[in-house]
């Protein structure tokens, strides 16, 4: 009898599919890094047009008065404070440090900073684009958030509590949140700070004072509320 032959099944292996998994494979990873580089440009670009637009007059010292010709702001200083306009604030690691402030903490541009003798007083401004916010929040809605924010971010930076106290103020009837911190150590006021938000020219306006020495401090805050909007 013979033997029926074995039947032996033969797989056969498709040509060029390991080529065209490598080529889906290049494909695919080609796509991720376009999309990858698409949305960094875009981001880019983003913050590129948005320094654009805060590319505007940062104002200028004449004797110990501000003027700021885009917010149409001018406020002067108490005699003897060093001022340092826009330009000196650039590189801010040659400035002495004051403890428990850094100027990149309030705004996107700094418009100027004042010191008093023995940093006896610190006053600095800035400013940031509302223009994007404003369309779906109104400005008192804003000015909040950006304050609590702010109140969060101070106290993070000091390594006393603080009480806080918020109130309502105009300054040449454009009207401002004042929102007044105080910090105390052991029943002891260790240091006392006060920031000044409102909205001018369609721009975010904070002024921020701290101050060690309660007439230094109160001379520099009657200053800003006497400062002028024209």
């Amino acid at each position: 009898m013979e033997n029926s032959p074995e039947t032996v099944e033969i797989k056969k292996t498709q040509k060029g599919s390991g080529f065209s998994g490598l080529i889906l494979f290049a494909f695919i990873s080609f796509a991720l890094c376009f999309a990858a580089v698409w949305v960094l440009t875009q981001n880019r670009n983003h913050k590129l047009a948005r320094l654009h637009d805060l590319e505007f007059n940062t104002g200028y010292f004449v004797g110990n008065t501000y003027h700021n010709p885009d917010l149409a702001w001018r406020i002067s200083f108490p005699e003897g404070m060093t001022l340092l306009d826009h330009q000196h604030l650039q590189d801010w690691k040659q400035l002495p440090q004051v403890p428990g402030f850094a100027p990149d903490s309030i705004g996107d541009t700094g418009l100027f900073m004042a010191l008093g003798d023995a940093f006896s007083v610190v006053a600095f401004a800035s400013v940031e684009a509302i223009e994007g916010r404003a369309v779906f929040q109104a400005s008192d809605h804003i000015i909040t958030q950006t304050q609590l924010s702010l109140r969060n971010s101070i106290a993070r930076r000091n390594h006393y509590p603080c009480e806080c106290e918020v109130s309502d103020v105009l300054i040449s009837q454009i009207p401002f949140k004042r929102m007044s911190l105080v910090f105390v150590h052991q029943g002891q006021v260790q240091k006392r700070q006060e920031v000044f938000s409102g909205v001018a020219a369609n721009y975010l306006l904070h002024v921020t004072v701290i101050y060690y020495n309660t007439f230094a401090g109160e001379n520099m805050i009657a200053a800003i509320l006497d400062s002028d909007f024209e």
